[in-house]
């Protein structure tokens, strides 16, 4: 399930980590399709960013991970299967840049 604090979308892989440190955070699901579409863009826009802000190659890895993840979720909100998106990628290398 995906939760909506203040500001931004969480997973609740991160809720669970917030209670084992004892944090407390106010939350709400989403179950709105529209609100989620919304919410999940504006998190890939957040962990984008996030990457662009990374220094060194550990930050740089874990940030390009979250955006991979929240893609993913993107993916999966639209019913677009990974199959798809690999063979639409096919012609891509990391070399290329």
């Amino acid at each position: 399930m995906t939760f909506f604090e203040g500001k931004r979308l969480v997973r609740d892989k991160a809720l669970d980590t917030w209670r084992v440190e004892g944090k407390e955070h106010q939350v709400r699901p989403v179950h709105d399709r529209h609100e989620l579409d919304k919410l999940l863009r504006v998190k890939l826009q957040e962990e984008v960013e996030e990457v662009l802000c990374a220094s060194n190659k550990q930050e740089i890895a874990e940030e390009i991970a979250d955006v991979m993840a929240v893609l993913a979720g993107i993916a999966d909100f639209n019913n677009v299967d990974t199959d798809e998106i690999e063979v639409l990628g096919a012609g891509w290398t990391t070399n290329q840049w």
